[in-house]
C-alpha cells in the first residue's frame, strides 16, 4: 500500500469490518441490523512492510493511521517485514499488535537525519552573487544559496533532537520494554535475528510463513488489493472485461493442461460438450415452435 492510500484502505477496512462483511459470530441474529460487538469475528490484518524511511511527515500520518485501525475493538493488526523497516519503515511497524521480521531483515535506525547542499561560496568564486531574502529570524535556515550561520545549525539541529525524542516515545508507547533501553533508539540498524533478542520486534519469521501458519490453522485469509473497477458517475461499478481476463486466463490455461496430460479427458471433455450442445439446441428450436404456435 501506498503512502498516499494508506488513508483510504484503514477506512475501508474499518468500514467493513464494522459492516460485517468479515463474517458474522456463531448465534449472532441475522436479522439484527445493527453490528454489535459481539457479532462481530474477530479479524486479523496482516500489514507487508517494505520501507527504508523517508519524510518525517509522510511516515507520521501513515503511523498514526496505522494506530487508527489497531486502535478499533475487535481488530488485531500484525507487521510483518520481509526485508526493511528502517526509520519510518519501523516507525510504522511498531504500531501493530505484533511484529514479525525475517532472519537478515533491516530493522531499526530510530533516528532523524538532514542533509543538503550550500552553493553559495561555489557561486561567488564564479562571480555569481546569490540573494536570498527572508522575514522571521528562523526562516530557511539551511538555504541552499544564503548565508548558514552556526546560529541557524544549532536551530535545527535542536529541532531534529525534538523530532527524534518524539519518535523514541512512540517506539516506547509501542514497546514499553525499550523504556529503559533508549541505547538503542539512537539510529542504529539490526537484523532481525538481533532484534528479536533486543525486544524491537517479537518473533523472527518470514511473511509467507506466518501466512501459510494461519492458512494451516483453519483461517480464512483474503488478499487486499487495489479494484481495477471503476465507479459511474451514478455510483454502479462498471466492469471491463479487461478486470476478467486474469481468471479466465489462469482456468483456460488449467484447462488446457489437463487435456494435455490425458487424451481420454479430452474426448470425454468433445462428448460432453456435444450432448450439452445438442440438448440447447433442441429447447431452443421448442421455444421457437411453441412462439410461432401463439402467434
Amino acid at each position: 500500500v501506498k503512502l498516499a492510500y494508506m488513508s483510504d484502505v484503514v477506512s475501508f477496512l474499518i468500514q467493513q469490518y464494522r459492516n460485517l462483511a468479515f463474517g458474522v459470530a456463531k448465534g449472532a441474529d441475522d436479522n439484527n441490523n445493527e453490528a454489535s460487538t459481539s457479532m462481530m469475528l474477530p479479524l486479523e490484518v496482516v500489514l507487508l512492510v517494505t520501507s527504508g524511511g523517508g519524510a518525517v511527515s509522510q511516515y507520521g500520518l501513515a503511523a498514526a493511521q496505522i494506530e487508527r485501525l489497531a486502535s478499533e475493538n475487535g481488530i488485531t493488526l500484525t507487521a510483518c517485514v520481509d526485508q526493511a523497516a528502517a526509520s519510518g519503515g519501523y516507525m510504522v511497524a511498531c504500531r501493530a499488535h505484533r511484529l514479525i521480521a525475517a532472519p537478515f531483515a533491516t530493522i531499526g535506525s530510530i533516528g532523524v537525519m538532514m542533509e543538503t547542499l550550500n552553493f553559495r561560496d561555489l557561486a561567488r568564486n564564479y562571480g555569481i552573487t546569490p540573494i536570498s531574502l527572508k522575514s522571521g529570524k528562523h526562516k530557511n535556515t539551511l538555504s541552499t544559496f544564503g548565508p548558514i550561520t552556526a546560529a541557524d545549525e544549532k536551530h535545527e539541529t535542536e529541532r531534529m533532537k525534538k523530532v527524534h525524542e518524539s519518535f523514541q516515545q512512540l517506539v516506547i508507547a509501542s514497546r514499553p520494554a525499550l523504556a529503559n533501553r533508549l541505547e538503542l533508539l539512537e539510529g542504529q540498524v539490526f537484523l532481525g535475528s538481533e532484534a528479536l533478542e533486543l525486544d524491537l520486534i517479537d518473533e523472527v519469521m518470514t511473511s509467507d510463513e506466518y501466512i501459510m501458519q494461519r492458512v494451516l490453522a483453519g483461517d480464512r485469509v483474503l488478499r487486499l488489493h487495489q479494484s481495477k473497477m471503476r465507479q459511474s458517475a451514478r455510483g454502479l461499478i462498471q466492469i471491463s472485461p479487461l478486470d476478467l481476463l486474469p481468471h479466465i486466463r489462469s482456468r483456460v490455461s488449467k484447462f488446457t493442461a489437463s487435456i494435455a496430460a490425458s487424451p481420454e479427458r479430452a474426448v470425454s471433455f468433445i462428448m460432453s460438450a456435444s450432448t450439452v450442445w445438442g440438448f440447447a439446441n433442441h429447447l431452443f428450436h421448442q421455444y421457437i415452435a411453441a412462439n410461432l404456435r401463439d402467434d
